[in-house]
């Protein structure tokens, strides 16, 4: 049997930027001011969790207030801002054929998960889907990859790749004892993300193939 190949969501399989970023700005009209939602801010909400965000951004504020509105307005706007990433599909479709289990692992809801591939057509894209809501510890801890092969079926220690687009994803492969690989999504996150040395490198979703471990 196939090795298990494990994701990140946000940045990795689905291009969520735009709505991520509205979403956010949508939090910061409300109760700050849009402008303080720089260029800074918009680099460092891609990838922790909308609690840690939410608790750093606006200390003093009902923090599930504040997601309520993030993610009402999200929803409200998923058709226009949310797209799977090029090759996303037929990556998956390259990993099936090799009978390598598929899952996600991500810092996003899993309800918020399953409305995005059910959004663009991939409800059933996956064997497992592990959300922030279903583990106790957020990356970089490993629970969540432990969590997912479990739920494949496999020993929590199981040897894995995971593909993810942010230094905390890499850190948690690590600490899996994982094969990482960086998906660079977007270039200004590049350096930080290679500083935490994952151990291959892609610019695109079709590349995945070329940087899997021979094992796989």
């Amino acid at each position: 049997m196939s090795l298990p190949v494990l994701f990140d969501f946000d940045g990795t399989l689905m291009d969520t930027e735009p709505a991520i970023h509205e979403s956010y700005r949508e939090v910061f009209r409300r109760y700050r001011t849009e402008e303080e939602f720089d260029e800074e801010k918009q680099v460092a909400v891609l990838g922790p969790s909308l609690d840690v965000m939410m608790s750093m951004y606006f200390p003093g504020e009902d923090v599930e207030e504040l997601k309520t509105v993030y993610r009402n307005y999200q929803n409200a706007h998923m058709p226009e801002l949310v797209r799977a990433m090029p090759h996303a599909r037929e990556v998956l479709q390259m990993l099936k054929e090799r009978g390598c289990p598929t899952a996600i692992v991500s810092t996003r809801k899993t309800t918020s998960i399953k409305l995005i591939l059910e959004t663009v057509g991939m409800a059933d894209a996956f064997d497992v889907i592990i959300g922030y809501d279903m583990v106790n510890r957020d990356k970089p801890d490993p629970e969540g990859i432990r969590k997912a092969l479990q739920e494949l079926g496999y020993p929590a220690d199981t040897y894995c790749v995971y593909v993810g687009d942010s230094p905390l994803d890499i850190q948690a492969g690590r600490n899996a004892g994982a094969w990482t690989v960086a998906m660079i999504s977007n270039l200004k996150k590049e350096k930080m993300v290679l500083d935490e040395h994952p151990d291959r490198v892609i610019y695109d979703l079709s590349q995945l193939a070329d940087a899997l471990p021979k094992e796989f």
